[in-house]
């Protein structure tokens, strides 16, 4: 029986210090819910409240890593069986988990081994205490005065840009960057669906330091935030990011120009694009290919009837994450198949339509 205990005492372990994306949305984890009983007052910054934070994060960890080792050793003592070889490997197991993660413990305690401990890393930008509090300051200070610039990134953890500093958000403390000495690397683009099933891109950058104050890492982020990000930082990737897209928007512009126009009235109100949230939606999805091919090969495109919720390039992004990486030119009509990011109903390039307005809708 000892070895279900010991399976179901990992999993909780495990929920605790890891929770599902449900829990953390309705804010049902574990240091939120010590939090409730060990606010700190005085940490009325946003510094000082990450610190406080964090804290409480590692403390409940600890308790509850403490007791789970606690208790899986005393059922081991109260019912070690010496002739059970399962038993046996489930000890062991436990007593190297223990002493490993004390160690880990231990090193997260002491400051100067803690990767994430937010005063060492913005200590790298001061040389005494009086320029470390200035910077505290100067953070707490734009962050009361300005809208930060928030991004979820995973479930885990969260992007926060401060003016010219970026926070990424860890289980005991954050990253700690500052802007002008740090530089972008694209290293891909992602397309997944959001929590409202509509398709976004996604982006994942590694940044590093100029003066190598800090060693790189990763993070995931909307194109908005990209574009924001990118002004601020000392080398951008403004221009290698804009003229990819730029090639991919203007050939699958040059692709679509054949196809007929869906016209509007003029007094259609047209949306923002749902990827970008800047452009106007200028691009509609309706089925114009036959079902059939010329050389009797079935075409299985299917009927879209979304409204227009989407801009030129967004689609095009869309379409090209989907069938660049198999056709040579990325483009190829009929025979590549792209999926319409609000409906999934399968579309090829013969469907997309540029949209114009008209004195009267003859789309």
């Amino acid at each position: 029986m000892i070895q279900y205990d010991w399976l179901a005492g990992f999993a909780i372990y495990f929920l605790a210090r890891y929770p599902p994306p449900a829990f953390i949305g309705s804010g049902l984890t574990l240091d939120n819910l010590v939090l409730l009983f060990f606010k700190d007052n005085n940490a009325t910054s946003f510094i000082a409240k990450n610190i406080h934070r964090a804290k409480v994060t590692f403390i409940s960890h600890t308790i509850i890593a403490a007791g789970y080792f606690s208790f899986m050793t005393y059922k081991s003592y109260m019912n070690f069986d010496s002739s059970n070889l399962i038993m046996i490997i489930q000890t062991i197991i436990t007593i190297l988990a223990a002493f490993y993660t004390t160690f880990m413990f231990y090193t997260k305690v002491k400051k100067n081994n803690n990767p994430d401990d937010i005063i060492l890393q913005l200590s790298k930008y001061a040389s005494n205490e009086r320029e470390l509090k200035e910077i505290i300051s100067e953070i707490d200070l734009n962050y009361y005065n300005n809208v930060p610039v928030v991004y979820g990134e995973v479930e885990h953890s969260k992007v926060v840009i401060i003016g010219n500093w970026l926070f990424k958000m860890e289980l005991y403390g954050a990253k700690v960057v500052k802007l002008d000495d740090t530089e972008l690397i694209l290293k891909e683009s992602l397309n997944r669906f959001n929590r409202g099933r509509i398709m976004e891109t996604l982006y994942r950058i590694q940044l590093r330091g100029v003066e190598y104050k800090y060693d790189p890492f990763e993070i995931i982020l909307s194109f908005t935030v990209l574009e924001e990000l990118n002004t601020r930082v000392r080398t951008s990737i403004d221009k290698l990011l804009i003229e990819k897209h730029n090639i991919i928007t203007a050939k699958f512009k040059e692709r679509i120009s054949g196809n007929p126009k869906y016209y509007i009235s003029q007094d259609e109100e047209i949306e923002n694009c749902l990827g970008c949230l800047q452009n106007k939606s200028n691009v509609i999805i309706r089925k114009r290919c036959g079902d059939v091919g010329e050389e009797g090969g079935v075409l299985p495109c299917e009927e879209c009837n979304c409204r227009s919720l989407w801009c030129v390039r967004c689609l095009a992004l869309i379409y090209e994450s989907k069938c660049g990486k198999n056709i040579s030119d990325g483009m190829l009509p009929i025979f590549c198949k792209a999926s319409c990011p609000t409906c999934r109903a399968r579309f090829c390039i013969l469907d997309v339509q540029m949209i114009e307005v008209s004195n009267e809708n003859t789309g």
